[in-house]
């Protein structure tokens, strides 16, 4: 019961003080999301050589950080690890899911990935064994800094040479085999010089184009891929997938791809 009072109270003070929960994001959160949670054992069964963890300052287009929060079976009788939950997304958590013997040894492997996070970083892991139904056995928490993205063009995270996209794959759902039917993927041209784009090779059932025959340097664009049924093959069946090469730009086959899918009922 204390503990809703003290969560009204913070939500009241928020409401009535926002700049400062502002100026100090990353210590609200943490209080919030602690304040939320139920709170953990205290038990000696499951130890953890650390339970609070800190990553050095990284920039948003790091690769995710993993962290390893290393335990020890305390007690005189196996103890299984029921459940793991995290505060985010942006978290992905893997641990061994059998029974730890007494004394047995294992690790919690975090990891937290800052793509679209910037800032202070506060998150928690609760980790929940058989010892009680509703409360964790313990609280991991990982803390840090993420510096903002420079990129321009972080809103396409797909690089084919200059040009870059939403998205690299486009799927087609066919009901009626003979639809006309077109799929787009947004783009834009991060480069200095114009891109002219083409696709080579194609079926007949598939044409490509984009929404400006010329793409300037800096300027977002549409790759627009039309798929004609009337034109498939009668002995085609299941699902088509097709490997685009776009021409036009710099870089190996690989990097100028774009995949195809057509599933067909």
């Amino acid at each position: 019961m204390k503990r809703l009072y003290n969560l009204y109270c913070l939500c009241l003070f928020c409401t009535l003080y926002p700049w400062k929960i502002q100026a100090q994001e990353g210590i609200s959160r943490r209080a919030l999301e602690e304040l939320a949670e139920p709170e953990p054992l205290q038990q000696s069964a499951l130890f953890f050589n650390i339970t609070e963890a800190q990553f050095p300052k990284i920039p948003e287009e790091h690769e995710p950080v993993t962290v390893e929060y290393g335990y020890v079976n305390r007690s005189d009788k196996p103890l299984t690890i029921n459940k793991v939950t995290a505060s985010c997304g942006c978290i992905a958590v893997n641990y061994d899911k059998l029974p730890i013997p007494a004394g047995g040894k294992g690790t919690i492997k975090v990891s937290f990935k800052p793509k679209g996070y910037s800032g202070p970083i506060y998150r928690q892991v609760l980790v929940y064994t058989p010892l009680s139904a509703d409360r964790p056995t313990v609280r991991l928490t990982l803390t840090g800094e993420v510096i903002a993205s420079t990129d321009a063009w972080r809103g396409y995270p797909h690089k084919l040479g200059a040009l870059r996209t939403r998205q690299r794959t486009v799927s087609f759902g066919v009901t009626d085999r003979s639809a006309k039917l077109a799929e787009v993927i947004a783009c834009g041209n991060s480069g200095k010089v114009p891109l002219s784009l083409s696709a080579a090779g194609l079926p007949p059932y598939l044409t490509f184009r984009t929404s400006h025959p010329v793409i300037e340097a800096g300027k977002e664009a549409d790759l627009i891929f039309l798929f004609d049924g009337s034109k498939l093959p009668v002995e085609e069946k299941g699902t088509i997938t097709l490997p685009v090469v776009l021409t036009g730009l710099e870089g190996v086959p690989e990097q100028r791809t774009i995949t195809l899918v057509i599933k067909l009922d």
